[in-house]
């Protein structure tokens, strides 16, 4: 949860820089982009559980990270406005999934006692990496670029895949035999 909602501030943070600053698309292009990136980060709420029940966590975390991926490729080909609506409703969609499944990996594990302690060490970790990925995100666009920031986010994304494979992994090995 905290590593794709910091990948979600990291590119969400930088995107008006981009597209009004270096684009030169202007504030109601930006406004257009981020208004549909918050109706994508939301919106899939609907379902997300319901999914998550139906196909498994791990699978539906699979999805966000595809989202994610394909975002990286598209703010690799383009800097028109629809390369940065897709973008960043990509991410948006993506950040639903993993931060839904995430949460719902933490609620699972933790016992009833202890879910609060959990769930607020959790709450902290998340808001630390998001910050920091929200302070970092204007120094690194200014340093690096759009496209490396967009490549950048692999590494996370690639961090959260190799956990997803693990779990899935752990839960298909046969008990040992006593």
């Amino acid at each position: 949860a905290a590593l794709g909602y910091s990948v979600m501030s990291f590119m969400m943070t930088a995107a008006p820089l981009q597209i009004v600053s270096v684009s030169q698309l202007g504030d109601g292009a930006n406004a257009t982009v981020i208004q549909w990136h918050v109706i994508a980060m939301f919106a899939p709420s609907f379902f997300t559980g319901s999914l998550i029940k139906r196909y498994g966590v791990e699978r539906v975390m699979l999805v966000g990270i595809a989202l994610y991926l394909a975002s990286v490729v598209i703010a690799l080909n383009g800097t028109s406005f629809w390369h940065y609506f897709i973008v960043l409703a990509l991410i948006g969609g993506g950040w639903n999934t993993l931060y839904v499944g995430g949460s719902s990996i933490v609620a699972a594990i933790a016992s009833p006692q202890e879910r609060p302690k959990v769930q607020g060490v959790t709450d902290f970790i998340i808001t630390f990496c998001v910050a920091a990925a929200s302070l970092t995100a204007g120094a690194m666009h200014y340093l690096v670029g759009w496209e490396m920031m967009a490549k950048l986010v692999l590494i996370p994304v690639g961090v959260i895949t190799v956990a997803i494979v693990a779990m899935m992994r752990a839960e298909r090995k046969p008990a040992p035999a006593e």
